[in-house]
């Protein structure tokens, strides 16, 4: 996912994305390499929405598992944006 957003110019060159499915448990992971705070968007790809089985019809959620306490919410274009501190990691659990 890390391409795809690139060329949707919804992250920096420091940021890098992608997506874990296995059974039910779909996991978005974001980590960032950089020095100043930034404010990105990540946009999950159609083969990301297709693997997580996700539908247009249901509102999605995803929780830090590294505790960060940061949770982010999908939009109905599969969007989130989210605050990327310098040097940083997010697992988000999509549910």
């Amino acid at each position: 996912m890390t391409l795809f957003n690139l060329e949707q110019g919804n992250i920096p060159e420091q940021a890098h994305v992608f997506a874990r499915v296995m059974g039910e448990e779909r996991l978005v992971i974001l980590s960032g390499f950089n020095d100043k705070p930034l404010r990105v968007k990540i946009k999950l790809s159609d083969e990301v929405v297709q693997a997580f089985t996700l539908k247009a019809e249901q509102d999605y959620l995803g929780r830090d598992l590294l505790r960060s306490g940061t949770d982010i919410g999908l939009d109905k274009s599969w969007t989130f944006e989210v605050d990327l501190t310098p040097y940083t990691s997010y697992i988000f659990k999509i549910k």
